[in-house]
């Protein structure tokens, strides 16, 4: 009788003991051996079997070994779960019940190991503010491993975390060419580029004509972050007035390497090559298009900040778009990588609208977009039976998860409100980054854009930078040509010491971090945030390192 009193209330107990983190409700009856149990279920991946039998554990009740077992499961069973953060913070808890130091070294592996495959989006980062410090240390480190991030950052990261266990992987992170947790290892089989020579850099712009003054905050911003004494200081500007001839000018002077042109059309044209040395081009090729090895293709494609925000969109499951953008040749741009990126994450792009410049009336596209012609419809049929109008609020559709648009400031001030007005004011918003050109705006409050982090970041040090370049360069718009311009000459520093190859590590720049892709596009990631009625908040869980 005492031994069934006993296992009564040890069941009740354990029916009202809840885990760390419940993944769903506990079950009506516990296993005799919850914790053999849990492991049965997690070895056949039965998460709510696993989830019911660890939340009849009384961890109190446990040893120490017992307990450590329980916490390996639970992690076990949050990384199953998708909750990285969660998981990893159960085995660092775990990690203070071990003494075999083979053990504690096993537990660190595993935090490892499952980090590189886990799924660290903005949802579950935005758990990171409650994390300890050493699960921030081990997050903070598998995303850095992700991006494949260079000596800067890592050198940062352990100088924030002097005694972290995640130290001992720093040596192989640091290795060049080391690739990514959870990624593919580098390959340079598609990437024989000619070899730069020792003469200085030859910069390709044009000095006369429509984008001389373009070119001249390029020149600006080059010399501004050429290293002392290097080639690219000494840099010589040929002019692309005359086309393509400008590039074989350039190699017949004894030019190094070649930094430039800006324009598409001259762009395409040194794809045609042969190329006899590296040409760091300042704009792209078609889509489809492709150039010889050694043509790496720079600029400040618009197609970055649509492929990030999709990203950030399809992380927190918003997979279906609408848009609205310029009716002219970069918004058919922006629609089409919206598109595409939206089809790669499994979304969509339901309905898309343009606007002219200048516009102040956007009622016509917001309604197409927002699809209430219908409620609009039944309001007149309504009104024509009552004999009156009455109360309206139109009624819009509900296959959308968030909208998209390509508006400047002044612009987005009209656009935002008429979205609201029609019942929108739900929906996240994204915009290109130019919408926060002129800073925090309560018209503006609630959207979300990525950008260069000269321009987005909020830390103190970035606020520096930013200052340093409106100092320089005057207004925003010739701000962003002079920070592409100081990461062209950072590009080109990398290009002479055979440091920048397809797949490696990200290098720390003004206008993102940046990485070469085996097409020879230098790809660029952005930092994000949120405008606010009186300030700007950053979505980032860190700033992206200073260049």
């Amino acid at each position: 009788m005492h031994r069934l009193l006993v296992a009564v209330i040890g069941l009740l107990l354990a029916a009202c003991a809840g885990g760390a983190w419940p993944i769903s409700s506990p079950g009506t009856a516990a296993s005799p051996d919850p914790l053999d149990a849990a492991d049965r279920a997690l070895a056949v991946n039965d998460l709510a079997a696993a989830d019911r039998d660890l939340q009849a554990v009384v961890p109190d009740r446990l040893s120490t070994a017992q307990r450590a077992h329980y916490l390996l499961l639970r992690a076990q069973l949050l990384f199953a779960a998708d909750q990285p953060v969660a998981a990893t913070a159960t085995l660092v808890a775990r990690e203070h019940l071990l003494r075999d130091p083979q053990a504690i070294r096993d537990n660190r592996d595993l935090i490892w190991t499952e980090l590189s495959k886990a799924r660290l989006d903005a949802a579950e980062l935005s758990h990171l503010a409650q994390a300890d410090r050493m699960t921030r240390g081990w997050i903070e480190l598998a995303q850095l491993a992700r991006r494949g991030a260079g000596l800067r950052p890592l050198t940062d990261w352990r100088r924030r975390y002097p005694d972290h266990p995640g130290a001992d992987k720093l040596a192989g992170l640091m290795m060049p060419g080391t690739p990514a947790a959870g990624g593919p290892a580098p390959t340079l089989a598609n990437w024989s580029a000619p070899a730069p020579g020792p003469g200085p850099t030859a910069l390709l712009l044009p000095i006369s004509g429509a984008f001389a003054g373009a070119a001249a905050m390029i020149r600006a911003g080059f010399a501004a972050a050429a290293p002392p004494g290097s080639p690219e200081a000494q840099a010589q500007v040929v002019d692309t007035a005359g086309g393509l001839p400008a590039l074989r000018q350039a190699e017949a002077t004894g030019a190094g390497l070649i930094v430039g042109p800006l324009s598409k059309s001259q762009v395409a044209q040194a794809a045609a090559g042969p190329l006899t040395l590296p040409v760091l081009a300042l704009n792209y090729l078609d889509p489809g298009s492709s150039g010889e090895p050694g043509l790496y293709q720079f600029g400040l494609a618009p197609e970055d900040e649509v492929r990030q925000i999709v990203e950030r969109a399809a992380a927190a499951g918003r997979m279906r778009a609408i848009a609205l953008v310029t009716d002219d040749d970069r918004g058919n741009r922006i629609l089409a990588a919206l598109r595409q990126a939206l089809t790669q994450h499994g979304g969509a792009l339901i309905a898309a609208a343009r606007y002219a410049p200048g516009t102040v009336n956007f009622q016509l596209q917001v309604r197409q977009l927002l699809d209430t012609d219908d409620s609009y419809a039944r309001l007149q049929a309504l009104t024509r039976t009552l004999g009156t109008r009455p109360e309206f609020t139109p009624r819009r559709r509900r296959d959308v998860d968030f909208i998209f648009i390509a508006a400047r400031p002044t612009a987005a001030r009209l656009i935002w409100p008429m979205f609201r007005f029609y019942g929108a004011d739900d929906l996240p918003i994204y915009a290109t980054s130019e919408v926060a050109d002129n800073g925090p705006d309560p018209d503006l409050a609630g959207i979300r854009y990525c950008g260069a982090p000269w321009l987005v970041e909020q830390d103190a040090s970035w606020v520096a930078v930013r200052q340093q370049i409106l100092a320089a360069a005057g207004n925003t718009d010739s701000g962003r040509l002079y920070a592409l311009g100081m990461d062209a000459a950072r590009l080109a520093a990398r290009i002479r010491g055979a440091s920048l190859v397809p797949a490696g590590t990200e290098i720390a720049g003004d206008t993102g971090a940046l990485s070469l892709a085996a097409d020879g596009v230098i790809r660029r990631h952005l930092a994000c945030a949120r405008l606010q009625a009186d300030a700007v908040e950053s979505l980032d869980a860190a700033p992206l390192p200073l260049p």
